[in-house]
């Protein structure tokens, strides 16, 4: 076997994490320094850092870990580069029950596995991370042609995930937000129970400020902590939003004088990073929620106005009926009944709902003695 190890610089150059991959200690390793390295691995590796696309590869009993510069990043902020020529059990410890499986398939049956949005928890940050992968594992076999290692393509769907998830959210979020508003409680109801059903708010909270201070009025998800009440007071002396460490908390404006209906809090889930997407996402539910109620408070004074007027106009009509009537009963008189004379009357109101309207007679006997009819 050729022992330059030459090789292993001309398949690593050019790349961040292969410069990082030249400096192990590769014989402190179970694979021992790069130019005794079979044929079979020395392909492989060339394979793992000749592509941008994310690739590991393990090899050996230890299943001992290289990877490229597009793996890197999926390794987080902890795990780099301490995983170069590491065991892929002690470098994915949190989900090696999840992924064990997989590499025995690929290992005992030589079977290339498939896995799409694949849910792991991973902690490579420094916290328990949610995230999502599709990727494949494949064998890689030795110079005698028996399974040695193993092959993972990869691209990690956390962000497309999470977004598809959140958008459906603010989808359900937009169908149950109430068109008016009675009070805020009934405003509030509907919008956290969808919010409690979501991965991304780990809190909801509405807040009323109809006493000599705010109280929780609807709330789900954690308990609020220590700093949400002074959060709230912030919010509602300022009258600003405030968006820090993972909550958003908003005032709720209406269309009252005195502007304010409320406070809402949304607590970010532990389970992502908060960063500016969650941050944007948690702010656009925020404004979503208090524009749809000052549009149902509008509405609701809107309707109130047009309901008073109806109930105005409908007195208003009530009372030029009683007057209509009055007049026309005084009109309508019983008639003469002169001697040589039968007078007879019949009233046909115009419509069948009111007394008034339609036919009107009048009858006289004048200072001549003659009867006189009027029929209109």
């Amino acid at each position: 076997m050729n022992a330059d190890a030459s090789w292993f610089d001309e398949a690593t150059s050019g790349s961040d994490v292969g410069r990082l991959a030249r400096e192990v200690a590769w014989a402190d390793t179970p694979l021992g320094e790069p130019e005794t390295w079979p044929v079979a691995l020395r392909h492989a590796v060339r394979l793992c850092f000749s592509t941008r696309f994310p690739a590991m590869l393990v090899w050996g009993p230890e299943l001992t870990l290289l990877y490229n510069d597009g793996y890197r990043d999926l390794l987080g902020t902890d795990k780099h580069p301490s995983a170069l020529g590491a065991p892929v059990r002690a470098v994915w410890p949190e989900i090696w029950d999840d992924i064990e499986p997989l590499f025995d398939a690929v290992l005992t049956e030589g079977r290339a596995t498939w896995s799409e949005d694949m849910p792991l928890v991973m902690n490579r940050s420094g916290f328990d991370e949610e995230t999502y992968f599709t990727f494949s594992y494949s064998p890689l076999v030795d110079d005698d042609g028996q399974i040695a290692g193993v092959l993972d393509i990869v691209t990690e769907t956390t962000r497309e995930v999470v977004n598809q998830r959140r958008l459906l959210t603010l989808g359900e979020l937009h169908a149950v937000l109430p068109t008016t508003a009675g009070s805020l409680a009934a405003f509030a109801r509907p919008v956290v129970e969808v919010l409690a059903r979501s991965a991304d708010v780990a809190r909801v909270a509405f807040y009323a400020i109809d006493g000599p201070r705010p109280r929780v009025l609807l709330e789900a998800g954690h308990a609020a902590d220590g700093t949400e009440a002074d959060a709230v007071g912030r919010t509602l002396s300022t009258g600003q939003r405030e968006v820090a460490a993972g909550r958003v908390v908003k005032p709720l404006r209406d269309a009252s004088p005195r502007g304010a209906a409320g406070v809402l809090v949304l607590q970010a889930a532990p389970g992502r990073p908060w960063d500016d997407d969650y941050a944007r996402y948690l702010t656009g539910l925020a404004t979503t929620i208090g524009a749809a109620l000052r549009d149902a408070a509008r509405m609701r004074t809107t309707l109130d106005e047009l309901r008073r007027r109806a109930e105005r106009s409908e007195e208003e009509t009530a009372r030029a009926r009683e007057l209509a009537l009055v007049l026309q009963q005084a009109v309508l008189t019983e008639p003469p009944q002169p001697e040589d004379l039968e007078v007879a009357v019949h009233y046909q109101p115009a419509t069948h709902d009111r007394d008034i309207g339609g036919d009107w007679y009048d009858a006289f006997v004048a200072s001549d003695g003659v009867t006189t009819l009027v029929i209109g």
